[in-house]
Order: C-alpha cells, then structure tokens, then sequence
C-alpha cells in the first residue's frame, strides 16, 4: 500500500508570511433571486487595505448570507486570527474592535450572470 502525503492547503500569496495587518476591510456582496424566502445565490468580493484579494464563486442562500461567507473565506486565510475567540460576533462588530474601518456593500442584481 502507497501513502502518499497530504497537499498542504495553498494560502492566499500575500498571507503566505503570516497574518497581515488589515488597515481597512470592504466587502461587496452581490445577490439574485432575493425574493424574502431566502431563495437565491449571492457572490462576495472581498477587499483588504483597498486591494481585492478575492471573489467567491456562486454560493446559495440570499438575504445577509454574503456577510457569512465572507466571514468563512476572511477566518480560512487568517485575516481574522482571534475571531470567534473574543466576544466579536460579526464582521463589523470585529473590525470596530479592532479599529478597523469597515464598508459593507450589498446590491441586487437583476440577471444570475451579473453575480
């Protein structure tokens, strides 16, 4: 029997030294479908220090489930280090704590391929 090694998970490139010093954090969610139900699908871009450092493919799920996945995406690539340890329970709850400034976008768009 062969074992083979496990990939290492890729990090984003500017993370590859350690967690980065956010000076400012925007986030762009776009949703379709948001019909008040919760059917639809949204996409997140995220933006560190004015930079876009990533854009999430399709997720599903409407309303204010973009700021959830951006939250998920920022805690996997330790932009968020001590998220969910302190009392911070949201984005922007964690970004006034840490004097962080923080801008949340969201618009609905008409057409799925405008995600």
């Amino acid at each position: 029997m062969r074992i083979t090694a496990i990939p290492e998970r890729k990090r984003h490139p500017e993370i590859a030294m350690g967690n980065p010093k956010m000076k400012t954090l925007t986030i762009h969610g776009r949703r379709w479908g948001h019909d008040g139900n919760g059917n639809g699908c949204h996409t997140v871009t995220i933006y560190v220090d004015g930079r876009r450092v990533h854009k999430t493919p399709v997720q599903y799920e409407a309303g204010e489930q973009y700021n959830q996945t951006a939250e998920d995406w920022l805690r996997d690539n330790e932009y968020l280090p001590n998220f969910g340890t302190e009392w911070y329970t949201t984005l922007g709850t964690y970004c006034d704590g840490k004097k962080i400034p923080f801008v949340d976008v969201v618009s609905d768009v008409r057409r799925k391929r405008d995600l």
